[in-house]
């Protein structure tokens, strides 16, 4: 009766109505010609009546319910039954209309959905209609933005989205490719769902759903767009994490699902590539591939929860994470990977940790088989990997590009050129496409899923740096051994690349959510201890050098931090018990990114080593004293190294720290001169002379000219600062005294000061000091500081005095000068005394010298041209020179010098028979 009520088609003529109007939903329920529409509603009408009935009726309802239920599987099965309708196409409608009704669909109708799920099911199922449905998702879905309500409708309530893993026809529909009359030929339905993006990925749109009108947008306008767009984003992977994991439910469906990501990786390989990045445009779009891979990595590590450290838990004692198999990776390359469960590809050939040496390279045992904790945990990183790292680069671009469109629409407003309204709108997208991006990446529920997630990433690094053994947790001891584990050659550097991405991205942008899991902060730090400065369990020194970027961010460091941050970071880093391995990390990284054989890179180290200065200062205040004794164990191995084969560790570091110093202050005074001239020419009205265009970009040339002396002038007050806090403690300042190196601090505080107080000094003064962050009397104060605490012995003052190039007779009263002015009255009666005896024991020296003008030529050494103490034969070129002066020329360059032959100081041959030459001859006068 049923079936024959649904294909009659003057249902109008038959309906017999009594005490209702014609316009009322019952009538109009009792009239639809829609079969769809009719079993719905149906259905309605016997689940509102069931609660109320009598017993005796339930039977009854019961077998209603079955037949509505049957009945509507049979015309999706066999659609042609009704030939006046397309099934699918009524389905959709109905279920939207009730959607937008705001009937609760999935409360309503869940009973109903499995009981259809179930006997399609146990039919022999046709796959012609369930592709009808799936090219008709596509045709609709590919239309529909990220925030409407048919998109959340269709993930949320189709039942073949909703309860896939009852069949394996209905979920491996989902992977099917498209035929070629359909939208984006050759892509699934999966790769439908995918792209779609808060993030604005096509430029030739007008409009995008989010941060339309931005410039009538207040703040509060701002953050609820913000707030819209994040709750859209939820609801979406919420509903893509159920389907892949519905999917995945069916061993068969599981195997297609993992070999479909995996060809959707590959086709997508060219993402990592950096380049592929840095030439694009950001301020017109973001690419489909970044929306691709933000909701697959969303996706991958919601299934990733399950094994990753929760927030609540100990995170030392977790240990879910060793089900992770780190040889997964190089299994990825082998011709049986299918027969293990491995469905990635050419992760194998990936730039790994480490590289296998040619000869006797390890081997490494592979499992037999792999479980799906490992492909879900290494496909989330390829995955972030191929999205959010490429869309951090241009993140960081676009904010570059919108300082400079927002220069450009200043300067037509000034100027009263044509086109202002174009700029504006050029700078309106760009900044509505920064905007949707941020709030895509630090969306609070994919940060929270993200910390957890690199958090386990973390912990499985950690371990695999300290054991091979699987089983159980290692206990965290430092230092580590020599030999690395043999898993580290096999697996990708990606890996740490992506847990740095979300740590630096996360610090500079939106530190409140870190603080929410400040209990993986010693976790984290951890791993930066592991890495950071071990070359024997990471080689690249690069990416070794953005830890420091990320530890600069864990650290409770009081520069830019509030009270309450830095109070709950010093709480989680009392948790770290290894801050004196950590400043040995720091001196060993600040030491690896000078020699990395890249010499285009020359200015990239100092940015490297920028955030190692208040790391260090840090680890040196820390109240349990460690970083300080590892300061002086490395002072005391020094002095009793210094003339070994190869350098002491804070021998290098300082002959690398001098190095920098030098530099950065000289740049700093050559783009304070530059300043200077720049701005008297504007003063002095020359500007005004030029033709608008030259005068706009004599004034940009000026701005490059601030920023630059702007970074060298902190890197010259991060560096005294450090050398100022080093040299009070007594082994430091013995190393610094030693003949090795006292000339060489001596010149450079000269050359400094020289610079600071000298004849120079009118050239440093520039309009407005704080836009170049010069502070001169706190370069003097340092300067002065670390001289007072050099002063002990007489080597270092016969040092200052005997510096041909920068030591002047009243360099110290200007200094002495400076200080009062500044109310440093102790230091300055110091300096004043130092002055006193620097100028005795010059002329002391100097009488000493004058004795021995007329000493025998061989008597002097060849390259600094002073009587030599200590001479020594270099073995190749058979030069004899001073012991001290090939010391320090080794300590940068381990060359002879006349001939480039490599040379060590352990190869210097004594020249006993002149230095006794020397002594006697010395004796007679």
């Amino acid at each position: 009766m049923l079936f024959s009520r649904l294909i009659l088609d003057e249902v109008e003529n038959i309906v017999s109505v009594r005490n209702i109007s014609k316009t009322s939903q019952a009538y109009q329920d009792a009239t639809e010609l829609n079969p769809v529409s009719y079993l719905f509603a149906s259905y309605q009408r016997l689940a509102a009546e069931k609660p109320t009935s009598p017993p005796q009726l339930l039977p009854t309802l019961h077998k209603c319910h079955q037949l509505i239920v049957r009945t509507l599987v049979t015309s999706i099965l066999t659609p042609e039954i009704f030939e006046e309708s397309n099934i699918v196409e009524c389905l959709k409608d109905v279920v939207f209309q009730l959607k937008s009704e705001g009937t609760d669909i999935q409360r309503l109708f869940d009973p109903m959905f499995r009981k259809i799920v179930r006997l399609i099911t146990q039919e022999e199922v046709s796959e012609i209609p369930l592709l009808c449905v799936k090219y008709l998702l596509i045709k609709t879905i590919a239309l529909c933005f990220i925030h409407n309500l048919t998109l959340q409708v269709y993930l949320q309530l189709i039942l073949f989205c909703v309860y896939a893993p009852y069949n394996r026809s209905l979920a491996s529909i989902y992977m099917v490719q498209g035929r070629n009359k359909l939208p984006k030929s050759g892509r699934s339905l999966l790769y439908i769902y995918l792209r779609k993006s808060s993030l604005v990925t096509d430029p030739n749109k007008p409009t995008h759903p989010f941060f339309n009108e931005i410039s009538t947008l207040q703040q509060s306008g701002v953050e609820r767009e913000e707030e819209r767009l994040q709750m859209c984003m939820d609801k979406f992977h919420s509903h893509l994490h159920v389907l892949f994991r519905n999917i995945l439910r069916h061993p068969s469906c599981r195997t297609k699902l993992l070999s479909w990501i995996n060809d959707l990786m590959t086709q997508h390989a060219f993402c990592a590539k950096l380049w592929t990045h840095e030439r694009a445009d950001p301020s017109k779009s973001m690419f489909t591939t970044d929306g691709i891979f933000i909701n697959l990595s969303s996706v991958l590590v919601r299934l990733s929860l399950p094994f990753c450290a929760d927030s609540s838990e100990n995170a030392k004692s977790s240990n879910k994470f060793l089900k992770i198999d780190p040889t997964y990776c190089a299994a990825t390359g082998c011709e049986d990977r299918v027969e293990r469960d491995v469905h990635l590809g050419g992760l194998h050939k990936e730039t790994c940790f480490l590289s296998l040496p040619e000869v006797d390279p390890p081997t490494l045992q592979l499992s037999g088989t792999y479980n799906f904790i490992s492909e879900c945990f290494f496909a989330a990183h390829r995955s972030f990997c191929l999205g959010l790292h490429g869309l951090l680069v241009k993140l960081y671009k676009l904010n570059q590009m919108l300082s400079k469109m927002r220069e450009v629409y200043l300067d037509s407003l000034a100027s009263g050129i044509e086109g202002e309204s174009e700029v504006k709108q050029v700078f309106e997208k760009a900044l509505a496409n920064l905007l949707s991006t941020k709030a895509t990446i630090y969306n609070p529920t994919f940060v929270n899923n993200c910390t957890r997630f690199f958090a386990t990433t973390a912990q499985f690094l950690t371990q695999v740096a300290l054991t091979e053994d699987r089983t159980k947790l290692c206990e965290f001891k430092l230092p580590l051994s020599e030999t690395p584990p043999t898993p580290l050659y096999y697996i990708p550097e990606f890996l740490v690349q992506n847990l740095i991405d979300f740590l630096i991205y996360l610090n500079r942008e939106n530190p409140e959510q870190m603080e929410d899991s400040q209990k993986f902060i010693p976790t984290f730090i951890s791993l930066i201890a592991v890495y950071m400065g071990n070359k024997s369990r990471m080689q690249n020194p690069h990416l070794r050098a953005t830890f420091s970027q990320a530890l600069e961010g864990l650290l409770p460091l009081e520069t830019e931090q509030s009270t309450a941050t830095v109070e709950r970071r010093k709480q989680s880093f009392s948790e770290f018990e290894h801050s004196k391995y950590l400043t040995t990390c720091v001196i060993h990284l600040f030491i690896d990114v000078e020699f990395t054989d890249d010499r285009d890179r020359f200015e990239e180290k100092f940015n490297n080593r920028r955030p190692l200065y208040p790391i260090l200062r840090f680890l040196w205040n820390d109240e349990r004293g460690e970083g300080k004794e590892a300061i002086r164990e490395l002072a005391i191995e020094a002095v009793s190294n210094i003339e070994s084969a190869k350098p002491p560790l804070l021998l290098t570091f300082v002959n690398l720290f001098l190095n920098d110093s030098i530099y950065f202050m000289d740049e700093a005074m050559n783009y304070m001169g530059k300043i200077k001239i720049e701005e008297q020419e504007r003063d002095e009205g020359e500007w005004e002379q030029l033709p608008p265009e030259e005068k706009k970009e004599k004034g940009k040339i000026l701005e490059q000219y601030v920023a630059t002396a702007r970074f060298y002038n902190v890197m010259s007050a991060e560096t005294i600062e450090a050398l100022s806090y080093l040299s009070k403690m007594e082994e430091v300042q013995e190393l610094l005294c030693h003949s090795l190196l006292v000339d060489r601090i001596a010149n450079m505080l000269n050359h400094i000061l020289l610079h600071l107080v000298g004849s120079r000094q009118n050239m440093l003064k520039v309009k407005d000091f704080s836009h170049c962050a010069f502070k001169p009397a706190l370069l003097v104060e340092g300067v002065c500081r670390i001289y007072s605490q050099l002063q002990h012995g007489d080597t270092f003052c016969i040092a200052v005095a005997q510096d041909g190039r920068s030591y002047q007779p009243d360099l110290f009263p200007r200094a002495f000068r400076v200080l009062r002015k500044i109310n440093s009255l102790e230091l300055s009666l110091k300096i004043h005394n130092l002055s006193l005896r620097i100028a005795e024991l010059g002329n002391k020296e100097q009488t000493e010298e004058e004795l021995f003008q007329d000493a025998p030529d061989e008597f002097f050494d060849p390259i600094m041209g002073t009587l030599m103490r200590d001479p020594v034969i270099l073995p190749s070129s058979k030069k004899t020179v001073d012991r001290s002066t090939i010391a320090r020329h080794l300590l940068s360059d381990p060359t002879d010098p006349y001939n480039r032959s490599p040379l060590t100081m352990e190869q210097l041959e004594p020249d006993l028979q002149l230095k006794q030459k020397i002594e006697d001859w010395e004796k007679n006068k």
